[in-house]
């Protein structure tokens, strides 16, 4: 049985589907666990994945993200309070 690290790993992503096919009930079902699928199911499965891709897209591509790598202390008052 494969360990969550072997199947999540960005490593592996490149050869899942190299040649950028759609994803179509059929091959959905020739994933394990997936082949007793219906038509309507793995259709669902297929739109709710193209969903879900949307919104990751969304939050992480379009979505104003602050990232702070150097924090600098800033006083507003020219004094600093320094407690003696």
């Amino acid at each position: 049985m494969k360990t969550v690290n072997q199947i999540i790993n960005p490593d592996n992503f490149d050869n899942i589907n190299p040649e950028e096919k759609p994803l179509t009930p059929e091959l959905l079902k020739t994933f394990p666990g997936c082949e007793d699928y219906t038509e309507q199911q793995a259709l669902e499965i297929i739109h709710s994945l193209e969903k879900l891709s949307a919104i990751c897209y969304n939050m992480t591509c379009t979505e104003k993200i602050h990232s702070i790598d150097n924090q600098q202390v800033v006083y507003l008052n020219n004094k600093k309070n320094i407690a003696a």
